[in-house]
């Protein structure tokens, strides 16, 4: 269970991602991504900036608009992402060994043993895994490294400066991990969330 074991490689707001690589133009300006507001589209995708201004997933988009009017609101565009998709994945696959898509945007990975006690290494392997994605594909991918595939999804929801989390010394129980990501995250709700699991975790170990 310790060791930096598995990893989990996420490119954020997948689909405004995309719109705005094809049209750079977007970078400036809020980016919303859903169906048709005429047959009660909900928002399938928001860039940070949108996200950031209320914005969320599942949101109508007629209330999406009347909350962010400066948003360009874009129609979902399924074979252009699953066309980014297939590069994505295959540059990963390519870097990282066994990996298990999660979706269009995102996938599990195994570390080589030789990494799993050794933070520098895994952060420079990380390193290099962004770089070949952002020249291969052009989009940014966060990364988290954790002993279990949950606890390096939440990390990779909050990398930091670097863009890659590694969760904790590879002789820190569960709870440590916990706590790292609580001091790298700024939302409540997740740190919330992590509190109460930590207080389970300390129940069962």
């Amino acid at each position: 269970m310790n060791g930096f074991r598995i990893g989990y490689a996420c490119v954020p707001a997948f689909y405004a991602a995309v719109e705005r690589l094809d049209d750079p133009a977007l970078r400036a300006r809020p980016v919303v991504v859903g169906g048709d507001p005429a047959k009660r589209g909900k928002v399938q995708s928001a860039s940070a900036d949108a996200a950031a201004a209320g914005i969320a997933i599942g949101m109508p988009l007629d209330e999406a608009r009347a909350r962010l009017p400066a948003a360009v609101l874009m129609r979902t565009n399924m074979k252009r992402y699953r066309e980014v998709a297939n590069v994505l994945q295959g540059l990963l696959r390519e870097w990282a060994h066994g990996l298990e898509t999660d979706g269009l945007h995102a996938g599990f990975f195994e570390l080589a043993p030789a990494l799993h006690g050794d933070r520098a290494g895994v952060e420079a392997h990380c390193e290099r895994l962004r770089q070949e994605v952002r020249e291969g594909v052009g989009l940014p991918v966060q990364l988290g490294v954790a002993p279990v595939k949950f606890l390096a999804r939440l990390a990779s929801a909050s990398p930091g400066p670097t863009g890659c989390l590694a969760g904790g010394p590879s002789r820190a129980p569960w709870r440590d991990y916990i706590y790292i990501y609580i001091l790298k995250t700024d939302s409540p709700h997740i740190q919330q969330m992590c509190q109460h699991m930590s207080t389970v975790m300390y129940k069962t170990t």
